[in-house]
């Protein structure tokens, strides 16, 4: 119990000293070895070292980007007449939407196409209405039907990006955006809570990811409900 409340505690300082600017990962993982009781200089005290300390940071860094759609970048596709399938980029994930001439593409699946009609392949259009994608060693997007416009025209794919991985602990978390600056403490939780999962302390392995969680319910909220932004509230302006 007495060791349970002083983590606790622990975690209360830590979010009241918090601070507003971001952290390296040489900070994360110096608040991290705080909740470990691991010392920070001397390595012959230490349970964890730093390169097993940043394999978990890149793990929670991937998940948070997963969970919560943190990273989004915009790709453009120059459409060539004839040609069906195009290369995606390299940190590509998912889309969040794809335009073509400032309009929406509806997503589908080559099952669907299939379903739909079994002579699609063959089928062109000037314009392309839908868009699937194929993923192999890399990302495929492609168009139905297969635009055959003599001019030239783009499509517009705005994306959610992988994190670039971490390998030194002079770098910052999530690409090292600004934005996300505010939940690099999130990082504390989940390298805290998966180094107690690995030493079978499961209490507290269980205690930390729940402020885990917590923090990634806080990064959707933080991503996408803005002060400015109710898409849910009616009502009569005075």
């Amino acid at each position: 119990m007495k060791s349970r409340l002083k983590h606790y505690f622990v975690i209360l300082v830590f979010l009241l000293a918090s601070p507003s600017y971001g952290m390296t990962v040489a900070e994360i993982l110096s608040r991290v070895r705080v909740n470990l009781k691991d010392q920070s200089v001397a390595t012959d005290r230490q349970q964890f070292n730093d390169t097993s300390l940043i394999q978990y940071l890149n793990d929670g860094q991937r998940e948070a980007n997963v969970l919560a759609w943190l990273l989004q970048d915009i790709y453009t596709i120059t459409l060539v007449s004839g040609t069906r399938e195009y290369n995606l980029p390299a940190d590509f994930l998912s889309t969040s939407r794809v335009l073509h001439n400032n309009l929406k593409l509806e997503q589908t699946s080559l099952d669907q196409l299939d379903a739909d009609s079994k002579g699609w392949l063959a089928a062109t259009g000037a314009t392309p209405q839908k868009y699937y994608l194929y993923r192999s060693t890399y990302t495929l997007m492609g168009f139905h039907p297969k635009p055959t416009s003599p001019t030239v025209t783009s499509v517009v794919v705005y994306y959610i990006k992988q994190p670039v991985e971490i390998t030194a602990t002079t770098e910052t978390p999530w690409n090292g955006w600004n934005t996300l600056t505010p939940y690099h403490s999130a990082l504390v939780y989940y390298v805290t809570y998966r180094a107690f999962r690995a030493l079978e302390e499961n209490d507290l392995a269980n205690m930390y990811y729940q402020e885990w969680a917590t923090s990634i319910e806080m990064m959707r909220k933080g991503i996408y409900s803005m002060p400015d932004f109710n898409p849910g509230f009616t009502g009569k302006r005075e």
